[in-house]
């Protein structure tokens, strides 16, 4: 539907929940089983690493000081492979609960680019399959 629409290229992301293997080699092998398929052409696919969340924690320090339902994190680390989602619901302050659809749509927007690459190799490859770099 989205070649009807001239819309091009499509870029689909998502993520490991429950897939052993790193997000480098799931892209790699989804776009080795893409090749030669014209309905593939002009498809990026792009994955986080473990979860979506994993690339709102690589800029928690810049999240948290924007989002008051978020305690303040002031040294910025890396969560790459980690529980993503767990390790954010970590991070909501008493009396807010993490609801994915709502606070993605929030956070997301948020993250600044280069910043959450330096954290997290997934976002890095995203920046870059996307040309933001």
């Amino acid at each position: 539907m989205l070649k009807a629409f001239r819309c091009a290229p499509i870029a689909i992301v998502t993520d490991l929940e429950g897939r052993t293997q790193s997000a480098h080699d799931f892209c790699q092998l989804a776009r080795r089983e893409m090749e030669g398929r014209a309905e593939y052409e002009d498809v990026i696919l792009l994955a986080s690493d473990t979860m979506i969340e994993n690339w709102f924690l690589a800029d928690i320090v810049h999240l948290s000081s924007q989002k008051k339902y978020l305690k303040t994190v002031k040294v910025q680390r890396s969560f790459e492979s980690t529980h993503g989602k767990r390790e954010l619901k970590k991070l909501f302050a008493t009396g807010h609960d993490y609801n994915e659809t709502r606070h993605s749509a929030e956070l997301f927007p948020l993250v600044r680019g280069a910043i959450a690459a330096g954290f997290s190799p997934s976002f890095a490859r995203f920046r870059t399959a996307l040309g933001v770099d």
